[in-house]
């Protein structure tokens, strides 16, 4: 039971059970002492967790007005009390896909290098479900910093791969297919756990690979029905050299041979910025943008088919030394570093043990794996009633169930009858014009936000004019580094450093016109 009340110095305070949520005597004073203990001037984005009637929101804005709050509450009357306090507010439900989707929209990748989580501690002590609210937070901030890593390593490839795809692909397909059993194929020791099991059972699934599983299904005589990449990297494409006769779904953003450009792809949308300027065909699957992809594969065997769904090396981890099985499509770039100075064995020991942690015996994690591992715990209840992990020596995340092969194999249907279909799709001459129109454009928009910010004095203005998806996915080490640094300055210095990354911008994007 909540009640309210006025306290000494006449500011409304608040108990939950007859406990003061706030100081009976000056909540005011008090939530100024605790924003100056905690520092909260040093953050730029601040997430408060149960902050009841939020005087710490009041503080903080008095304080930095430009600092983004997010307040999440617990209780109905405290979220429908803070009618302007925060910049954003969510009323937590434990519907923890939900308060996903809310974080996807609030905290950005320019929000969380000074991201703080704050509790205010009456709140925690009484409600005490800070730490579950904080692994939610915590997995939302491992992925955005996985996007980060992303976008500052290949934003520049990802934007060409784009390019590239789009103005050459001849042909697009979609699939069609009965209620089919599919089985996920990744790359992890686990794996070859079901060799058998797919040689006995092969006519009765649908079999996706991901890349790196593709040379040892094929080594064990196991040929897949797609494959299913998402990498931009050059070097992804070594997976799918020897692998030419089999259908393919990606992004247009993917690293593909020019082999597989010409037969066509799958393709499936992620949500890149590019896709809202451009589009080849309405039909396209559309899946959410999540950093792994065996999510991908998930949420495509999901869409072709409403049968059971089995998956198996997902291991998140390596196995003694190895996080892959062999053969593997990397093997001959590895081995071909080993000398006596650095034998094979030294290798793999400093590329898969020397930065990872132990989580039993002989299975270690790292930063990366992690993160996969969390975002499978955290959607786990999205696909539990038909994904079903195959039998390993530990436990599948989150709330996702084990099947034995003997289980599984009660489950397989007929034969599945999957065809490809050739999609309509614009031709190749016209989408070239479209990606000139495109250039042109944002180029043009481009030149609009140097001209407005050279009338801009604040530095979070500036910033703020520089939230443009071309800037964020071609040159986000610089967004960040300005944001950084000039976020509470002003004047000249600023402007001609953020007029000096849209230079940059337009330059790079601009040099693109020789291929259209």
């Amino acid at each position: 039971m909540i009640e309210t009340l006025n306290s000494k110095d006449g500011a409304l305070t608040a108990k939950i059970n007859n406990i003061f949520v706030h100081s009976s005597y000056s909540p005011k004073k008090e939530a100024l002492n605790y924003a100056r203990k905690m520092r909260f001037a040093e953050s730029r984005s601040i997430i408060l967790l149960e902050p009841c009637l939020n005087y710490l929101a009041e503080i903080i804005k008095r304080e930095n007005p430009q600092t983004k709050i997010i307040s999440i509450y617990f209780e109905e009357f405290f979220f429908n009390n803070d009618t302007d306090k925060s910049d954003h507010k969510y009323l937590y439900n434990k519907d923890n896909s939900k308060l996903q989707q809310f974080l996807s929209h609030t905290v950005t990748e320019l929000d969380i290098e000074s991201l703080k989580i704050i509790d205010w501690p009456p709140a925690e002590k009484i409600f005490g479900i800070s730490s579950e609210l904080r692994n939610i937070i915590g997995q939302h901030i491992r992925e955005m910093y996985g996007n980060i890593t992303t976008v500052s390593g290949f934003g520049k490839i990802i934007f060409r791969n784009y390019f590239h795809n789009f103005s050459s692909i001849e042909h697009f397909f979609k699939i069609s297919m009965q209620n089919s059993t599919v089985f996920i194929a990744g790359s992890g020791p686990s794996l070859k756990n079901e060799i058998d099991f797919l040689k006995n059972n092969r006519n009765r699934l649908f079999l996706i690979a991901l890349p790196s599983s593709v040379s040892f299904l094929q080594h064990n005589l196991i040929k897949p029905d797609l494959i299913v990449t998402t990498d931009p990297g050059y070097y992804a494409k070594q997976h799918l050299y020897s692998s030419e006769s089999i259908p393919v779904a990606a992004p247009l953003t993917a690293a593909l041979p020019i082999s597989i450009q010409n037969t066509g792809i799958i393709e499936f949308k992620q949500n890149y910025f590019l896709e809202t300027f451009l589009s080849n065909n309405q039909n396209t699957v559309i899946i959410p943008q999540h950093g792994t992809v065996a999510g991908s594969a998930i949420y495509i065997a999901l869409q072709i088919s409403s049968g059971p769904i089995l998956i198996s090396g997902f291991d998140f981890s390596y196995h003694d030394l190895l996080s892959h099985n062999r053969p593997h499509s990397f093997d001959s770039i590895i081995d071909s570093q080993a000398d006596r100075y650095k034998p094979l064995n030294s290798l793999y020991f400093y590329r898969n043990i020397i930065d990872s942690e132990r989580i039993s015996n002989f299975t270690r994690t790292n930063k990366a794996l992690k993160t996969y591992s969390g975002w499978f715990a955290a959607n786990s209840r999205k696909f539990n009633s038909r994904c079903f992990f195959m039998e390993r020596n530990f436990p599948p995340p989150g709330a996702f169930q084990s099947i034995s092969c003997r289980n599984a194999e009660g489950m397989l249907g007929p034969p599945p009858q999957a065809s490809f279909i050739r999609m309509e799709n614009t031709i190749v001459n016209e989408r070239k014009y479209r990606l000139h129109q495109m250039i042109n454009s944002s180029v043009t928009m481009l030149e609009d936000t140097a001209e407005i910010i050279q009338h801009l004095q604040s530095g979070s203005e500036i910033v703020q004019a520089l939230n443009n998806p071309f800037i964020f996915n071609l040159f986000l080490p610089s967004l960040l580094e300005i944001k950084r640094h000039y976020i509470h300055k002003n004047g000249k210095e600023v402007q001609n450093k953020a007029v000096s990354l849209i230079r940059e911008t337009i330059t790079f994007i601009e040099s693109f016109l020789n291929y259209v």
